[in-house]
This record gives structure tokens, sequence and C-alpha cells, in this order.
């Protein structure tokens, strides 16, 4: 698996709005759905209705349970978003100190141990100083 601290933080954006969709569409949905009329004045009919607006306020208790959930996930998605992108800064930090290190001994001769940092593939190396320079 990949990613990076943008995708993750895209991911949450995403999960925001899909969020704020199905909480308005709850909300829509709550008046016309807890609130069932009985279409006659009888016993099975105003017990249906009862029924299928217990269903609703069901619904509706276990969609409050979701966002709570929703809101957790985001917070806890972001925050690793920030973990991650604060590593990865640390991790490149501690990689140029290593880098800067290694080259430190090896520019008094001239040129750098490693390659000059630009990672790209076959770069050429510069030729060495003391191939170049006669032998005392």
């Amino acid at each position: 698996m990949t990613t990076t601290p943008a995708l993750l933080t895209s991911a949450a954006t995403d999960l925001t709005a899909l969020g704020l969709s199905v909480d308005a569409a709850n909300v829509a949905a709550a008046a016309a759905t807890t609130g069932v009329l009985a279409p006659a004045a009888e016993g099975v009919s105003t017990a249906i209705a009862e029924l299928f607006s217990a269903h609703a306020r069901s619904y509706q208790a276990l969609t409050a349970q979701a966002a709570t959930f929703l809101e957790e996930f985001l917070e806890t998605l972001t925050a690793g978003a920030r973990a991650y992108a604060s590593a990865e800064a640390a991790i490149a930090s501690s990689l140029q100190d290593l880098v800067s290190e290694a080259n430190a001994s090896t520019q008094a001769f001239g040129r750098s141990l490693i390659a000059g940092g630009s990672g790209v593939a076959g770069e050429r190396l510069s030729e060495p100083t003391w191939q170049s320079a006669p032998l005392v």
C-alpha cells in the first residue's frame, strides 16, 4: 500500500463531504419518517404507523452513532496525516544530515562521496581529482 499525507488529507475531505450529505438526507427524512400518521383511526393502522415511526427513530439513532464514529475516524485520519508528514520531514532531515556527514570528509578532495544528489538514474559523476593529478 502506498500513501502520502496529501492522499490522507484528500480522503478525509471526501469523507467529510460524504458525511455532510448523509446528515442532510437524514435531517430531511426525519420528520416524514418518525411521525408517520395512521391512514385510519382503527387499531391496526395505528399500530403499523407506530411500528414504522419506531423503526425510523431507531434509524435516526443509528445514524447519529455513525456520525459520531465518522467524526472520530476523521480526527484519527487527520492526526495520522499530520504524524506521517512530520515523520517524513524528520526522516528527510536526518538523511540530509547523514549525507552531509558522509560527504564532509571527502569534500577536502574536491568531490562528494555521494553523487550530486539529483537522484537521476545514470547521473555521470565528474572525474575525481586524484586521477588527473600527477603522483609525487
